[in-house]
């Protein structure tokens, strides 16, 4: 700025006139007369004329910078306090999720396998889709397989129920996929799913390629791709239940949960598949919950408003 400022004076005095007193009007002088008057001096050339303009021009940028930078800065502020003074007023509620085996074995929730889930992924042209029945019937019936193994929307429908529930936003719910290619999932309760089936298309094909997800705002894994078996996630001595239309016996899952502990986790079975049944040898029981076939995020539902009635959650 000093240089800005010294820059502008020193033109200012350039451009200004010269010559002596006598020349201004009311000053009256005695003694030899007066040296003829100079002759004005030369306009600024057209470089100084450059510079003073860049000089002004910096000055007021500056200034402007300035007062952004202080706007800006006071904005910034007044944020950070409206969301102290939330956070103050609103708990946090994101669940916490336990990492360890022996808090995994202490807490009692409820564990949900996705079993035989449909998620593959095909190459259309340049790019991977996640195959579905609705866009890839074509290549299906030319590797001669049925419409009813390319059901991704299934494991959606799923997501949606149990991780939305309020189970889930308490922190007693973790949820775990299995696929038809033996790929093992693992989802963070804190993960909020696509609502629309084409924006939950591309989030597996990602995925399925890069073994993980992100989250946007930090380091924390969203969704990862973990070894098999399932067996060795799973607390040890815990209750594990597998659900089929073709169980032992038909039971009013509102009752069974109550005859489980519940200061222990509770492992649920369940098949997002369109047919078939669920094969699952490490299940201690095998059950049906309805007189009808059900659709498996229906089965979802009922099984997380069960298990909220258990643990209290409104």
């Amino acid at each position: 700025r000093k240089i800005f400022f010294f820059l502008f004076f020193l033109l200012l005095g350039l451009a200004l006139p010269r010559g002596p007193l006598a020349s201004l009007p009311g000053v009256v002088t005695t003694g030899p007369p007066p040296l003829p008057a100079a002759p004005p001096p030369p306009p600024p050339r057209s470089s100084e004329r450059r510079w003073l303009c860049v000089g002004l021009h910096a000055l007021a940028l500056e200034r402007t910078v300035g007062a952004h930078i202080t706007y800006t800065m006071a904005l910034a502020d007044k944020r950070k306090k409206s969301r102290d003074e939330d956070a103050e007023a609103r708990p946090d509620r994101a669940p916490k999720i336990p990492k360890t085996m022996k808090e995994k074995g202490e807490q009692g929730r409820l564990i949900v396998v996705l079993d035989l889930a449909c998620l593959e992924t095909v190459k259309i042209g340049r790019e991977f889709q996640l195959m579905n029945a609705d866009d890839h019937q074509g290549i299906l019936k030319k590797n001669g397989r049925s419409i009813q193994d390319a059901r991704p929307d299934i494991t959606h429908q799923c997501l949606l129920t149990l991780m939305d529930s309020p189970l889930n936003k308490a922190g007693k719910l973790q949820v775990y996929i299995h696929t038809m290619r033996n790929v093992l999932i693992e989802i963070n309760p804190q993960t909020r799913i696509p609502r629309t089936f084409k924006r939950f298309c591309g989030l597996m094909v990602q995925l399925l390629h890069k073994l993980s997800i992100r989250a946007a705002n930090g380091p924390d894994k969203l969704m990862k791709i973990i070894k098999n078996p399932i067996t060795d996630h799973l607390p040890p001595d815990c209750p594990t239940v597998l659900f089929s239309y073709s169980g032992e016996k038909c039971v009013n899952i509102n009752s069974f949960v109550k005859t489980l502990p519940s200061n222990k986790p509770c492992v649920f079975v369940i098949g997002a598949m369109a047919h078939g049944d669920v094969k699952a040898p490490w299940a201690e029981h095998t059950i049906a919950i309805s007189e009808y076939p059900l659709s498996a995020s229906v089965a979802c539902g009922k099984l997380c408003c069960a298990m909220e009635e258990v643990y209290d959650i409104l």
